[in-house]
């Protein structure tokens, strides 16, 4: 197995600590650490270099949250000297109070974003999984990999015409959403060859409430998995069991429907557990979650 390239951005300095553990789990593998910083932070670079033999530090400007600075990253490396990259970055915990309940609020999404690293022995069974799978691409926890339908329409026809734009074809595809993963290096070439800078990105929206070119990238990242006909699995679980696990997250998040709830029920769809043509899930526009069963309509409910 060639290197890694383990990407770290830091722009929340308290939560480098969480991050640096995690990076300590790798010290059984070769890998070339690049680190991305927006802001002068002397103690943490002092501790990067003592505590990682093969770092590099970039200041870069803070624009495109964490995807602009992953690009400059890959722009400063050849691709083919590596087997995989490690897409980390300190993302924040989510305070809207509206996400109160849900696995995404307080440090919930960062958790799920971290697990394939979090541990040593999650991290080897994953490197194992993409070592003997190799069709695997990239890999996350299955809590966050989304596609496309989720999105709302304005988000889905931006990503597919950028992806055209690009040159490629528009097809079905998934993401990891908030760009946290482990995946073969060779699916990034394409996302280099768009050559990319910086500058190029907006200043970060911290209320998403816009699609930014970094959220396009997220979700072209993903794309270029399966342009490479590979997929996107959560390497960290019994790949048998990976589709009967999501069954049971959506059985048991469904029963307090809202709209996040819907996309998790049409993800199910994605991952061909059931496919359209036996069960459809839809929003209608009287805002309710329609489920239908061989077209024929067995569940209704007003959503929040």
């Amino acid at each position: 197995m060639k290197p890694i390239l383990v990407h770290l951005h830091i722009f929340y300095k308290e939560l480098y600590p969480e991050l640096k553990d995690c990076l300590l789990n790798l010290q059984d593998y070769d890998i070339d650490l690049r680190v991305t910083l927006v802001d002068e932070h002397q103690e943490i670079e002092d501790d990067l270099k003592r505590t990682f033999k093969n770092c590099t530090i970039y200041k870069v400007p803070n624009l495109g949250f964490d995807v602009a600075p992953f690009i400059y990253v890959l722009n400063e490396v050849n691709l083919d000297d590596y087997s995989y990259v490690v897409k980390l970055h300190t993302k924040r915990d989510i305070k809207d109070e509206s996400y109160k309940g849900h696995y995404y609020y307080g440090s919930g999404w960062r958790d799920l974003l971290l697990s394939f690293i979090k541990e040593k022995s999650v991290f080897d069974k994953v490197i194992n999984t993409l070592e003997t799978h190799p069709k695997i691409g990239m890999s996350g926890n299955l809590k966050v990999i989304l596609n496309q339908d989720i999105d709302t329409p304005f988000e889905s026809k931006e990503s597919f015409k950028f992806i055209q734009e690009q040159g490629f074809k528009a097809f079905k595809y998934r993401y990891i959403t908030g760009t946290m993963f482990i995946a073969r290096a060779c699916v990034f070439k394409e996302l280099k060859e768009i050559d990319l800078k910086p500058q190029d990105f907006e200043l970060p929206d911290l209320t998403h409430k816009i699609c930014q070119k970094a959220h396009l990238i997220e979700r072209f990242m993903g794309y270029l998995v399966y342009l490479h006909k590979m997929s996107i699995k959560d390497c960290s679980q019994d790949l048998k069991n990976t589709d009967f696990r999501f069954l049971n997250i959506a059985v048991n998040k469904i029963i307090p429907l809202n709209f996040i709830y819907l996309k998790v029920v049409k993800e199910l769809l994605w991952q061909k557990i059931i496919t359209n043509y036996l069960v459809s899930v839809r929003k209608t526009k009287k805002n309710k979650l329609l489920i239908k069963i061989l077209k024929i309509p067995v569940f209704s409910i007003k959503l929040k």
